[in-house]
């Protein structure tokens, strides 16, 4: 037995400021009579501390009344209140409430502690820290401006010893900010996880000195949590008003729903279909949106069963003042029934019953057509390829007016097979009980039909209209059946009259899909503006809203219209993202202090093309000898800088050349009969004379001899970085085969399949073969190239020098 004899224990809790306000020193009262603890909480939430009020800069205040537990080196849950000169203040001292008197309790090396304090929270040693055990997260929390309601937000502390006084407080939930604009004044807000997360509720924290609360919950259902905005919380159109409720940390996978309520009863339900995560002592904040609250339900009601279309179904017929009445009939696309409301005996003027004579769309006096409206067969009429009733012959809308509509073919076949439909009586009506997913009710009467002047089937069938027509027979319309033991679809004649059980859209949210940007990237100078436009799928989005930001506000800034502003030299993402969904799009913005440099241009008269590549090199249009980059160019032995025919004539050999491109006429062969032995790039005395020269010397670089200016080879190394950071596309351009090469930019340029000479003959056309400027060291007869086809693009080191190849020029 143990009992605590500490009286009168005075614990001074000094509070971080937040916001606007600098941290606080913790603050010690010293007291000759008691131990005395200091605890400082911890920060987080961008300065929302865990406390319900603060002041005008933005620092923390304990309110009269708060209360914790602390565990004094014992197991004993001892009870403490922060004083009444505390009231308002950064640092509280507390005074312990009354003692336990003698209480089983066991030793334990810490002093804890735990902020709310309840008359059941327990502790328990667990390996080298602690379960506090018996807490409750509320299912209720209260609203607290700027902040969480007092004791919804937990937090718990270890020392180091039972000697430290020292009570270090973490946060054991996180939370969700919500913004909103409007007119409303907001009573209330709940938030529940698409997939049924338990959010509050039965829970035990677990906690050791150093490391960081986590928190477990039992309650399997717990599952909303709702802050109570008391009175109503009024919402301004040009200032959001944050409301925060603490969460648990947790991922919730399906997203969640949060349902806002206001005092005039409307409410707007915001949904999220993406993955959320609530993190410990974080805020999930939520862009900021304008409040719009359902208009009051329609005068006639409706029941919400759930549906995944969200489509909500009325409590009784059109006609009907009360579920189990059969109500009016009426022939489809009419909107009166044929008979006399004060007595469904007496017919009205120009009509003999439900049939074709007295049909309203009926031009014959024959058997079914022809029709003057809803006609897909010319067989049956004038075609106007209409399958779905116009409003003004919705027999729903024109009686109840408001949104409320027949349903189509496919909402009865969501009533079918999303919900149990149960035969049974209501007061003394026959019919079915039609139950959602989510438990709501309708109860359809079994009102039979009417054909001719016969009332058929009444309390064994129900006939119900859907406003689609069957397009298989088109004198038919589409509607739903029920019998004691069967529920189906069908369709019969249209002059039938059968009931009418209207639907309504009215609050029925439409999903965020996406959302993309006209732009994927900017380059402005400083001081420079843009305009970025999102675009939300699908255009009637019930919530389009979007939230703009920017990762690096030094270098781009951007409005809540989607403006951009540059600011300084760097780069910055822009991103759009969706209310609904947190669906995002980004927009790399690259901002200089000059103009960018242009990724086309003419150097020394020839074209070239930035491709954005790592090295920055400009790469040519065209080859060497060519006007167009399709055309195959002229064609060079390694090293030299001038093809062995005419330029006017290629079958026209120069004099000393009609041998064409071999070993006998190149220009770097020692000696006068070849021999595998060169004067010039040679780095191995196998070879020839060895001057180790690996890249050719300008003079005999053929593209600065043609083009001049800075124009050159490209060395083994730019062919590889070509190769790897483009895609190769096998194309034709006017008539020509050979590769389109994208860079990284989105920039191209086109290599035509040229193919190579050897002697007097061109070979190889159809692939294409480009020297570099690179000697092949392995083999110092050879240098280096790329070469491709139709399926296959590859660094080539088996051309011999004195070929001829296609050379295609670069440049810094």
């Amino acid at each position: 037995m143990k009992r605590a004899i500490v009286t009168g224990l005075v614990a001074v809790l000094a509070v971080c400021g937040c916001q606007k306000a600098e941290k606080k020193e913790a603050v010690s009262v010293q007291s000759p009579e008691a131990k005395v603890f200091t605890a400082i909480m911890e920060a987080g939430f961008d300065g929302i501390e865990t406390k319900t009020s603060l002041d005008n800069n933005g620092n923390v205040l304990w309110k009269m009344g708060d209360q914790v537990s602390i565990f004094v080196g014992s197991t004993i849950n001892e009870q403490y209140q922060v004083t009444d000169a505390s009231d308002g203040k950064t640092a509280a001292a507390l005074n312990r409430v009354t003692s336990p008197g003698f209480v089983a309790g066991t030793d334990i090396d810490n002093n804890v502690a735990f902020y709310p304090y309840a008359t059941t929270t327990g502790l328990a040693k667990n390996g080298s820290g602690y379960v506090i055990s018996d807490i409750t997260l509320p299912a209720t929390q209260y609203y607290a401006e700027e902040s969480f309601g007092n004791g919804a937000f937990p937090m718990a502390a270890v020392t180091t010893s039972t000697d430290d006084m020292h009570l270090k407080f973490k946060n054991v939930l996180g939370g969700l900010k919500l913004q909103l604009k409007g007119t409303a004044r907001i009573t209330s807000i709940s938030i529940k996880g698409n997939n049924n997360e338990i959010l509050c509720g039965a829970a035990e924290v677990t906690v050791a000195n150093g490391s960081l609360p986590s928190i477990s919950l039992t309650d399997a259902t717990a599952k909303t949590v709702t802050l109570d905005c008391g009175n109503g919380v009024q919402l301004n159109t040009e200032t959001a008003t944050p409301f925060i409720i603490a969460l648990p940390a947790m991922t919730m996978q399906g997203g969640f729903t949060v349902t806002v309520t206001d005092t005039n009863g409307g409410a707007m339900e915001i949904k999220t279909t993406k993955p959320q995560t609530i993190t410990r002592s974080n805020l999930l904040k939520m862009p900021a949106l304008t409040y719009e609250g359902t208009a009051p339900a329609p005068e006639h009601q409706y029941v919400d069963l759930g549906l995944p279309s969200g489509l909500k179904w009325a409590t009784c017929n059109v006609g009907a003042n009360s579920p189990e009445e059969s109500g009016d009939y009426f022939a489809w696309g009419e909107t009166e029934p044929y008979y006399s409301s004060q007595d469904p005996l007496t017919w009205k003027s120009g009509k003999t019953g439900y049939n074709w004579v007295s049909y309203k769309f009926e031009l014959g006096t024959d058997y079914h057509g022809p029709f003057s409206k809803y006609v897909t067969n010319s067989s049956y009429g004038t075609v106007d390829n209409k399958t779905v009733l116009d409003t003004e012959d919705d027999a729903a809308r024109a009686n109840w007016g408001g949104s409320w509509r027949m349903p189509t073919e496919e909402e009865w076949t969501e009533l079918r097979t999303e919900c149990t439909w149960t035969w049974t009586s209501q007061n003394g009506a026959y019919g079915r009980l039609v139950t959602g997913p989510n438990g709501n009710r309708v109860f359809l009467p079994a009102a039979g039909n009417r054909d001719n002047t016969i009332l058929y089937s009444t309390g064994s069938t129900g006939y119900y209209w859907s406003s689609s027509l069957n397009t298989d027979r088109p004198y038919n319309a589409c509607f739903v059946y029920f019998t004691s033991y069967t529920v189906d679809r069908d369709g019969d004649y249209r002059y039938i009259g059968l009931s009418v059980r209207p639907v309504t859209d009215e609050g029925v949210r439409v999903s965020v899909t996406n959302v993309s940007l006209d732009n994927d990237s900017l380059n402005l100078t400083i001081d420079e503006t843009a305009t970025l436009t999102a675009t939300v799928t699908p255009s009637n989005a019930t919530q389009a809203a979007v939230i703009w930001t920017s990762s690096d506000t030094s270098v781009a800034t951007v409005d809540y219209q989607g403006v951009v502003s540059s600011v300084g030299e760097g780069v910055a993402t822009i991103t759009a993202t969706t209310y609904d969904g947190g669906f995002t799009a980004t927009c790399s913005v690259t901002v200089t202090d000059v103009p960018p440099a242009p990724t086309t241009g003419t150097l020394n008269g020839y074209d070239w093309v930035d491709l954005g590549l790592t090295s920055g090199l400009k790469w040519a249009t065209c080859n060497v000898g060519a006007t167009a980059p399709e055309e195959y160019g002229d064609y060079f032995a390694w090293g030299e800088t001038e093809p062995y025919y005419s330029s006017q004539d290629p079958l026209t050999w120069k004099d000393g050349k009609s041998a064409g491109y071999c070993w006998e006429l190149y220009k770097f062969v020692l000696g006068t009969d070849y021999n595998g032995l060169f004067y010039k790039y040679v780095t191995n005395s196998s070879y020839g004379t060895v001057d180790n020269k690996t890249v050719l010397d300008p003079e005999d670089d053929a593209v600065r001899a043609n083009w001049g200016g800075s124009w050159r080879m490209p060395t083994d190394e730019e062919w590889t970085e070509l190769r790897t950071e483009c895609t190769w596309t096998w194309t034709t351009q006017n008539g020509v085969n050979g590769r389109l090469v994208a860079g990284p930019n989105g920039n191209s340029i086109f290599l035509p399949a040229a193919g190579c000479r050897y002697r007097t003959s061109l070979d190889f056309a159809g692939t294409g073969l480009y020297w570099s400027s690179s000697l092949y060291t392995d083999n110092q007869g050879n240098a280096w190239g790329v070469y491709f086809y139709s399926d296959f693009v590859n660094r080539d080191s088996a051309s011999d020098r004195c070929l001829g190849q296609s050379v295609r020029p670069v440049s810094e």
